[in-house]
């Protein structure tokens, strides 16, 4: 899946009663599978606090999504990003500019599309150590039906089962008790999204879990 980078001119207007705050370049996105990436950077800074990013879907009503703390006082270069892991599809940004007087200023708004957003994140997984059943916890960002799939590493197929979910946090229980010890891939899929995990299961013996998440 590839990787997007966007990059827009980051313009601030700072009063005279404003701290100083001068970018050095402009702002860029990057669209990652986990959400957007913004980076900017200062030329100095004089009494600055922090930056608000904030964001939108429709590109007028604006949320903070989170902040940033600034240097304060600097006469050097100054490096800044900020991972956005709840966005999705088309997204507006803009930062706010705070001072440490409480004077503020905003960038202009800036428009990313994010089709690489993962849609099924797994979350968690558990061992077989106490029991036959592993333990999956994932995050669905969109309604659909998932399917898990167990094979051997030769991808052989031994089991399968699906159910439907909806957007949020979704447990999956896969049962491992009426197979043999050893090595087997989990597959679980929505759509055209793949998630794929590496067990071993050992039976009443200690589990080594060798997991191995991979988009493809």
């Amino acid at each position: 899946m590839k990787t997007l980078v966007t990059t827009f001119a980051l313009l601030l207007t700072i009063t005279a009663a404003q701290a100083d705050a001068v970018f050095g370049s402009d702002i860029a996105v990057k669209n990652l599978p986990i959400g957007n990436m913004l980076k900017w950077s200062t030329l100095s800074e004089n009494g600055s606090d922090r930056f608000v990013i904030e964001r939108s879907h429709d590109g007028e009503t604006f949320e903070q999504t989170g902040d940033v703390k600034a240097v304060g006082t600097s006469t050097d270069v100054q490096q800044y990003d900020f991972l956005d892991v709840q966005a999705t599809g088309i997204n507006s940004y803009r930062i706010k500019y705070i001072a440490q007087d409480g004077s503020t200023s905003y960038s202009n708004i800036i428009t990313t599309n994010n089709s690489n957003t993962n849609h099924l994140t797994i979350l968690s997984v558990s061992d077989l150590e106490r029991n036959d059943q592993l333990q999956v916890q994932l995050e669905a960002r969109e309604a659909g039906n998932l399917s898990c799939t167990i094979t051997t590493m030769r991808g052989e197929i031994v089991a399968m089962s699906g159910q439907p979910v909806t957007p949020g946090a979704v447990a999956v229980s896969l049962d491992f008790g009426k197979l043999e010890q050893g090595n087997y891939k989990v597959i679980i899929s929505m759509g055209d999204e793949q998630e794929t995990l590496t067990v071993r299961y050992t039976g009443d013996d200690a589990l080594a879990n060798d997991v191995a998440s991979n988009k493809e």
